[in-house]
């Protein structure tokens, strides 16, 4: 199952992992909208989201099911929480989310789906993801963490590490970026940087030579690459014909994606999946 936002202001909709019709997974009421959901582990059928621009009763971090469109709201926060299970032989997981460059931990309980604890920090000077109060940070599956640190978006340089976290070598120059994604051969890095401007493109770095190409060149904001599994074709988002829409295109294609190629969020995902 996936559940995931659509590019209007909505509830969160859900759609089978293989492709299908997309179907509303939680209602909005007062013109509010949902945004950021992360499953819960246990179980695969409680997630997180958070809900916005509705009233302030409704704005904060809820939880709802994928089989009831009604969610409680759990924080009063805006943007997205990371969910870190509990420990072996704790039976306490935690929220974590980002207040003001602040990484905070909340204790909650899968079990009765409500906060056990006090809020904590965790760590200072948490860099916020561009869009929306979302904390750069990332938690693997042994309960290991990873944040990146700072105030403004800046230069910053790509840098191998193994799994001990010695560093192993540096992937060009410092240079801005927003997003990165590795090819399935490790070859090649996607890299979604800002302009001069207000816009936003996707350019192609290649690890061996350490030369760069532009892959689009468009002044609206190409977002989010993620490679197809046999690494020859990209996915991304972009707002170059209004809301954000996915699109999908050969990485040996020279010209820009024309706008009849434009295509829906299931069909790219499908297309990226084959």
């Amino acid at each position: 199952m996936i559940v995931f936002a659509p590019a209007t202001n909505s509830g969160l909709q859900r759609v089978a992992a293989e492709g299908g019709v997309p179907q509303p997974v939680t209602q909005v009421e007062g013109g509010g909208s949902h945004r950021y959901p992360v499953f819960l582990p246990e179980g695969g059928r409680y997630f997180f989201y958070w809900s916005g621009l509705g009233t302030a009763a409704q704005s904060g971090i809820h939880w709802a099911s994928v089989d009831s469109a009604h969610g409680r709201r759990v924080l009063p926060d805006t943007g997205r929480a990371v969910y870190v299970p509990p420990a072996p032989g704790n039976r306490l997981g935690h929220l974590l989310l980002g207040r003001e460059n602040t990484l905070m931990a909340q204790p909650f309980d899968a079990k009765t789906m409500q906060p056990a604890g006090e809020l904590f920090p965790v760590a200072e000077q948490v860099l916020a993801a561009p869009f929306g109060n979302t904390p750069a940070v990332s938690v693997s599956e042994n309960g290991v963490l990873i944040f990146q640190t700072g105030r403004n978006l800046a230069d910053q340089q790509l840098t191998w590490f193994d799994r001990s976290g010695k560093t192993l070598g540096k992937l060009g120059a410092p240079r801005r970026l927003l997003e990165f994604a590795l090819s399935p051969d490790e070859k090649t890095l996607a890299e979604s940087r800002p302009g001069s401007g207000t816009g936003i493109d996707i350019w192609l770095y290649e690890v061996a030579r350490g030369a760069d190409s532009r892959f689009t060149v468009d002044p609206a904001q190409d977002l989010t690459p993620v490679w197809s599994p046999d690494g020859r074709r990209l996915a991304f988002s972009s707002d170059r014909v209004g809301p954000l829409d996915l699109y999908i295109r050969s990485i040996y294609t020279s010209k820009t994606l024309p706008d009849r190629a434009r295509t829906s969020c299931c069909s790219a995902l499908r297309s990226s999946r084959s």
